[in-house]
């Protein structure tokens, strides 16, 4: 893998939560094969890389109320947390305004 991200030495778990901790560290997703009995990833770059299916603009009136786009960042909240399988965690949070 040349554009994902590097996980470095893993614990010994069961194959398929080894599988799932890949593919969160790549903000991607591990999901069944519709045509095959196969797992598949689907990696963080391949949904920046996407057409975008239904483009709307607000100015046409196609979106209803309670869609409303907002001015400012004043609700925006981001709260992380980072965990270790020790147990030991580090939370980080911000509040724009």
């Amino acid at each position: 893998m040349t554009d994902g991200t590097l996980l470095g030495v893993q614990r010994s778990k069961r194959f398929l939560d080894t599988l799932t901790t890949v593919a969160r560290t790549d903000l991607g997703y591990l999901l069944e094969a519709r045509d095959a009995l196969a797992l598949v990833h689907r990696g963080r770059r391949t949904h920046h890389i996407q057409d975008p299916t239904v483009t709307l603009n607000w100015a046409d009136g196609v979106l209803a109320k309670p869609f409303q786009p907002t001015d400012n960042g004043k609700l925006t909240r981001n709260d992380v947390t980072a965990k270790r399988d020790s147990g030991a965690s580090e939370r980080s949070g911000t509040c724009l305004t």
